[in-house]
């Protein structure tokens, strides 16, 4: 039996699938019944890709159907009317990606801050005692020569010492005597050594928020033309018609 999900028309980037795909770092745990429970983020851009699926569908067929009425030149009002509903529709597709864009930007903004709550970062820069102790551990990194100071970094990161780590990076990287890159590096470091778990978690985030960012440009590139948007010669003739419409 064909798959009745599988429609030609629509791009592959658009299919819940899609987002299948990274699911499995999104389990929290599981339910009586053994079905996974997922974490917000993934149920909500699972449920937009759902929705961005469903109504690409619709608008496929409101385009097949837009093409037939012009060939047989039906009621211009009828016309119109699916081009409406087509723009309605498009504009759901664009505010649901929106909302779960939203919620995907919360939940790495709060994994961010636990990140740098835990390697000490705001109490070096905010506690009396922590910021004297961190101005001591970066002058004498600055007065090391690079490679002494660079096999220091390394073992403040082996030895788990959160504290060296989080002096040198509440600072600006000159003040430890390193490049912006050797501290990206070093915080990067840091993150795999002290928060895996949660630097994991948002790089998950991050490729869930690829997957819905290429979901909403596929579809506005795909259906723009009903609606009067892009460059193609459907779409400059939409956009006329809208503007005389308008005026």
């Amino acid at each position: 039996m064909a798959n009745e999900r599988i429609d030609t028309s629509i791009s592959m980037s658009v299919t819940p699938e899609m987002i299948d795909v990274h699911r499995d770092g999104f389990i929290l745990g599981a339910n009586t019944d053994g079905s996974p429970v997922f974490h917000d983020a993934f149920t909500k851009a699972r449920a937009t890709m759902e929705a961005v699926f469903t109504k690409s569908r619709a608008l496929s067929e409101a385009e097949r159907a837009l093409k037939a009425a012009t060939a047989q030149q039906a009621d211009p009002a009828q016309e119109r009317r699916l081009r409406t509903l087509a723009a309605r529709t498009l504009g759901e597709c664009r505010k649901a990606v929106e909302g779960a864009l939203e919620s995907i930007g919360a939940h790495r903004a709060k994994a961010d801050e636990e990140i740098t709550n835990a390697l000490g970062i705001p109490a070096a820069r905010l506690q009396v005692t922590d910021s004297q102790r961190a101005s001591d551990v970066r002058a004498a990194l600055r007065a090391m020569g690079k490679a002494e100071r660079m096999a220091a970094l390394r073992s403040a990161v082996q030895d788990g010492d959160a504290e060296a780590v989080g002096a040198i990076l509440s600072a600006s990287p000159l003040a430890a005597g390193l490049s912006r890159t050797e501290a990206d590096n070093l915080r990067a470091d840091a993150e795999r050594r002290f928060t895996p778990e949660l630097a994991a978690f948002r790089s998950n985030l991050d490729r869930l928020r690829e997957v819905i960012v290429r979901a909403g440009d596929v579809t506005e590139k795909r259906f723009g033309s009903l609606v009067g948007r892009g460059n193609s010669p459907a779409a400059r003739v939409e956009a006329a018609l809208s503007a005389l419409e308008s005026n």
